[in-house]
């Protein structure tokens, strides 16, 4: 049967990206708030998956919502954050995000969440959005994986695993003249098979620069996979921050 992108995959989740370092990832990432030219308040992610990292970014200072396009890993998300009382959560589509106005402090868009933005169109909306809901000297960041990234890690890559009646496979494949990397789950639970493709657009460095540069806010900093230094030629993953000025 076939299935939306993680409309099934999100019961399994943490356990296919249990090799995945939320903290030392939240870690990372509020570094990064040093940024922000406002008191961080209100933070929101919105692309927040099953939630694992939100308990490390949460500060005795600060709210934080977590927003997903997927039912399903919004569920997760609350399951996983229940017995936190400063988090909430929306079903949300980060191209019309449902927030007020110069409402938030802080955007996040993690783990090349960003990559599933196809289109071009739908990039300038987000950055459209992300302007709209950012207080000024607020900041969004987010990373976004890179060609040589995925050459290196996931073209050609298989995984499986199966436990309690459940059972998955996996299949990555990268087309480079399409540009686009295709992740390929068949699922079976309790008998029943499900089958997710998901497919996200790889852009080099420069195109995103160019939609940041044509949106309101500005680039204020860049750094190479988990690191203080530029991104190069071997970067497999870059973090980008943006800032909506003052």
């Amino acid at each position: 049967m076939f299935s939306a992108p993680y409309s099934q995959l999100a019961q399994i989740y943490d356990r296919v990206m249990v090799h995945v370092n939320y903290k030392m990832w939240a870690s990372y990432v509020k570094n990064l708030y040093q940024f922000a030219e406002v008191k961080i308040e209100k933070v929101v992610d919105l692309s927040c998956g099953t939630g694992k990292h939100i308990s490390f970014l949460l500060n005795d200072n600060n709210s934080f919502t977590g927003a997903d396009l997927s039912r399903k890993m919004v569920l997760a998300a609350k399951a996983n954050l229940k017995k936190n009382n400063r988090t909430s959560f929306l079903v949300n589509d980060a191209r019309n995000i449902a927030l007020k106005n110069q409402s938030t402090d802080v955007l996040l868009m993690l783990y090349d969440s960003i990559n599933y933005l196809l289109e071009d169109l739908e990039v300038e909306s987000l950055f459209n959005e992300i302007y709209r809901v950012l207080t000024p000297g607020g900041i969004f960041i987010f990373d976004y994986v890179t060609e040589e990234g995925l050459k290196e890690c996931f073209d050609g890559y298989y995984e499986s695993d199966s436990w309690d009646g459940m059972a998955y496979e996996r299949h990555s494949n990268y087309s480079q003249k399409e540009k686009l990397q295709y992740n390929r789950f068949n699922l079976l639970f309790n008998g029943q098979p499900f089958f997710e493709e998901h497919v996200q657009r790889i852009r080099p460095s420069a195109e995103w620069k160019k939609f940041i540069k044509k949106s309101k806010v500005h680039l204020c900093a860049e750094f190479s996979n988990f690191s203080n230094s530029k991104p190069n030629i071997k970067s497999q993953r870059i973090h980008f921050v943006c800032r909506k000025n003052l």
